[in-house]
């Protein structure tokens, strides 16, 4: 029995964490590091199209809260719903920087601008609901 393989570069995509063949000629493709997507694979003539993408934001190195500037001041607009989240999101070839607008909801719990060398903070929800901001300093 002889078998005939044939590789031709179609499409470039993002590193896939899994691949699903769905039917007639469907692919998902998911992606940890990138957008997942959905492809319709050709198998008469070799091509690969591109039906739909899904935005992938994770996984998020670094954001920063962009508020809307008024009279040379930085306003962050939290109940107005005008907050946008500028992250730096995916890994590898598939990073890049995404704006999330829609669903932002900012609470302030403390002003940290007055500590120096502050190398990471996290909160921690207690047994009874409390919250608490661990620090690590260098």
């Amino acid at each position: 029995m002889c078998l005939d393989l044939v590789l031709i570069l179609l499409e470039q995509i993002p590193i896939a964490k899994c691949m699903v063949y769905l039917d007639n000629g469907l692919l998902f493709i998911g992606s940890h590091f990138g957008d997942g997507q959905l492809l319709r694979v050709s198998d008469s003539n070799p091509r690969i199209e591109v039906v739909h993408t899904l935005t992938n934001l994770a996984p998020i190195s670094d954001f920063t809260v962009v508020g809307t500037e008024l009279a040379g001041t930085e306003v962050h607009q939290y109940a107005s719903g005008q907050t946008t989240v500028l992250t730096c999101s995916g890994g590898f070839f598939d990073g890049g920087l995404r704006s999330v607008k829609s669903g932002v909801k900012l609470e302030d719990f403390g002003i940290l601008s007055d500590m120096t060398g502050v190398r990471g903070t996290w909160v921690l929800k207690g047994p009874s609901g409390s919250r608490y901001v661990i620090q690590s300093h260098f």
